[in-house]
């Protein structure tokens, strides 16, 4: 039930968003809006305005823009003052890229909206847990850059090349993105504060640097995420985790080696209140986390920015899902990427925000985020039917100096309507495969 007042309350909201950017386009380039509709299917009641009608339908998922005069091309109706073909090729854009950039905008207010009220983040402290002997760069073994610094267990992270350091996240992201150059650690070694200088370890084909350290993560629970498969199981906070299987747990690595020798349902056998229990968890979903959805390490704290702060957080989010969306894209089409993992209808849709839905307000709006960039970014490419099939249309139209004919506009949209119902079988199916089998 979660999954599905989810699933309809973001897709509602995402389609809602879009179709308003449509509407307002419409309006401010004076073409006439017959019905604007807040859901689909039956009408529940309705509000007559000068021109619009302003409807409340059954079906929350979405909306829809009705504008004068849309299809007096292919019905052959004469174009009268008002309606959408009464506006020349520049107008029309501007009304059908409208949906998208809403969508753009509501990824930007989903963020800023988590960063301005606040969330609760669970994080590893900046201490060092366990330091690597050796750590693998371009497959050969090398003693790690960590080991060679004499960075020990026990280490906290202070700051690094002279920025403060609260958590472990904040630190990886520093070395990773270092390039291989040298970094300065400020440590708390027993009470005393030691400056170490660190070369990350360079993987140029890869592209990530490594030093070879790992957060405080012993066999205690911190985290159980609310839905997940051992949170069914009756996993809960403060749990020792002492086997997983018949292999013996002191340590999250422990954790990460014995579920890759379990089969879809993971036995733990854990410490509660002094007594062992034997926990049976059923594997689920497709992702990694979503096999357990234990933490252990894990402290938890309020994340919260001022107004200009989140929205700073806002804009470069939203960019950032941007350029990983189209990176993700260009891995479909070049192969990188295989469609089968990548790839989801709404079957994956809903599971998603189900668990979102139970981990958090803030998650489920930040997936929302996600979503609403990959709608933006789908609607504007150069398929007909889509919106961004639309713009070309649009765009021949302008150059041509008239419409195109009635014919090829038929055959550019029986061709869109074709990738469109292939795109949906396709992810239909391995929803099937994922979600049934």
């Amino acid at each position: 039930m979660v999954s599905i007042l989810a699933f309809v309350f973001v897709v509602g909201v995402l389609i809602l968003f879009h179709e308003m950017g449509h509407f307002l386009a419409a309006r401010a380039v004076g073409i006439k809006v017959l019905k604007f509709s807040v859901g689909f299917g039956p009408k529940i009641f309705s509000i007559k305005g000068k021109v619009t009608e302003y409807i409340l339908s059954a079906i929350p998922l979405g909306g829809y823009v009705r504008m004068s005069g849309e299809q007096a091309i292919m019905s052959g109706e004469p174009v009268k003052e008002g309606d959408y073909y009464s506006k020349g090729p520049g107008k029309r854009i501007l009304v059908v890229i409208s949906g998208p950039l809403m969508n753009l905008i509501l990824a930007f207010l989903c963020i800023f909206l988590v960063y301005s009220v606040g969330y609760k983040e669970f994080y590893f402290p900046p201490v060092i847990g366990s330091v690597m002997e050796t750590v693998e760069i371009g497959g050969k073994e090398i003693i790690s850059p960590a080991k060679k610094a004499g960075l020990n267990p026990g280490d906290r992270i202070i700051a690094i090349n002279g920025e403060k350091v609260s958590s472990w996240d904040e630190l990886q992201r520093v070395i990773l993105n270092s390039r291989g150059e040298e970094v300065e650690l400020r440590i708390d070694r027993g009470g005393n504060p030691v400056n170490i200088k660190v070369n990350p370890a360079y993987d140029r084909e890869k592209n990530y640097s490594v030093v070879g350290v790992y957060p405080v993560q012993d066999n205690v629970v911190s985290v159980v995420v609310p839905g997940s498969p051992a949170d069914k199981a009756g996993v809960k906070k403060g749990d020792r985790v002492l086997y997983i299987g018949k292999n013996e747990v002191t340590s999250w690595r422990d954790i990460e080696e014995g579920l890759k020798i379990q089969d879809k349902v993971v036995k733990l056998t854990i410490e509660r209140d002094g007594e062992r229990r034997l926990i049976k968890i059923k594997r689920e979903g497709i992702d990694e986390i979503s096999k357990l959805g234990i933490l252990t390490g894990m402290k938890e704290r309020l994340v919260r920015k001022n107004l200009l702060q989140a929205a700073t957080i806002g804009i470069k989010d939203t960019l950032n899902i941007v350029l990983l969306t189209l990176k993700g894209i260009w891995g479909l089409i070049t192969g990188q990427v295989n469609p089968k993992e990548a790839l989801g209808g709404p079957l994956t849709i809903a599971d998603f925000a189900g668990k979102f839905a139970r981990s958090g307000w803030y998650n489920l709006i930040n997936f929302m985020a996600l979503l609403s960039v990959w709608l933006f970014i789908l609607n504007l490419l150069p398929i007909p039917v889509l919106d961004g099939g639309n713009v070309v249309i649009n765009i021949v139209e302008a150059i041509k100096g008239g419409m195109i004919s009635l014919k090829a506009r038929m055959i550019f949209q029986q061709i869109g309507f074709l990738i469109i119902v292939s795109i949906v079988v396709f992810t239909l199916v391995i929803d099937f495969i994922r979600y049934v089998f």
